[in-house]
């Protein structure tokens, strides 16, 4: 929750509720990271981040924090063109809806982690 580039747009946004969905997004992150050996969102500050997770700061006295809650923020398919169950998992994991994202015991039964890589 604290490292600024693992961090959940909820938390950035001043939410105080942490649950495994914020654990997941963290997760997704680190994931991506993993594999692709960069940083998926390196801010310099909370705006920043919050600017490369959704393209613009949102207004945070608006109702509407940013896309849709069912759309994913990443270009998952992008991310992991070669590796289809990897780009699953990330858009799974990294939705801007902390209910939508997947709770973390289906993180780990994801088909992803069927085989070794």
């Amino acid at each position: 929750v604290k490292t600024l580039w693992y961090r959940a747009p909820e938390v950035s946004l001043g939410g105080d509720t942490y649950g495994a969905q914020t654990d997941t997004w963290s997760c997704g992150c680190i994931f991506a990271e993993m594999i692709t050996g960069r940083v998926l969102f390196a801010g310099k500050d909370s705006s920043g981040q919050l600017k490369l997770v959704v393209g613009t700061t949102p207004d945070t006295g608006s109702r509407n924090t940013g896309p849709e809650p069912s759309v994913s923020i990443v270009g998952a398919s992008a991310i992991f063109a070669n590796t289809p169950l990897a780009a699953d998992l990330l858009d799974s994991m990294l939705q801007m809806e902390p209910r939508a994202r997947l709770e973390p015991v289906h993180a780990l039964a994801h088909a992803y982690f069927e085989t070794p890589h």
